[in-house]
């Protein structure tokens, strides 16, 4: 059966990858319970847009302060012969520091680039 240029075109759409903006990273991380006075710390984007963005927020006890960390999927990179960068999937992780120390940290939510939703891990 011949195929015709539009489904070949519906097949090309159906596989573009789909990733937040900036604008709905920062909404997600602004609706984590537990967290104030977000100030951005850092971005970084490539041609596919943002691809790492921290937020760095107050939590609830003194002295205790909680990094956003946005991570865009990325195809690995070797960077040595045993290191490489990248990530598996499109994530929002949360590093507890107390008092500049590390405490704890979490993978908080994860990206489903199908349908546009976060899902938060338990």
């Amino acid at each position: 059966m011949e195929e015709f240029p539009a489904n070949k075109k519906e097949d090309k759409e159906s596989s573009i990858e789909k990733f937040p903006t900036k604008e709905e990273i920062i909404s997600f991380i602004h609706s984590i319970p537990g967290l104030k006075n977000p100030q951005l710390v850092n971005e970084l984007s490539d041609e596919k847009g943002l691809y790492s963005l921290n937020i760095l927020c107050e939590g609830d006890n003194t002295g205790e302060t909680i990094l956003c960390e946005y991570t865009r999927r990325r195809t690995s990179r070797l960077i040595s012969e045993n290191d490489r960068i990248g990530s598996q999937a499109t994530k929002v992780d949360l590093v507890y520091y107390q008092n500049g120390q590390i405490y704890d940290g979490v993978e908080y939510a994860e990206y489903n680039e199908q349908t546009g939703d976060w899902k938060i891990k338990d």
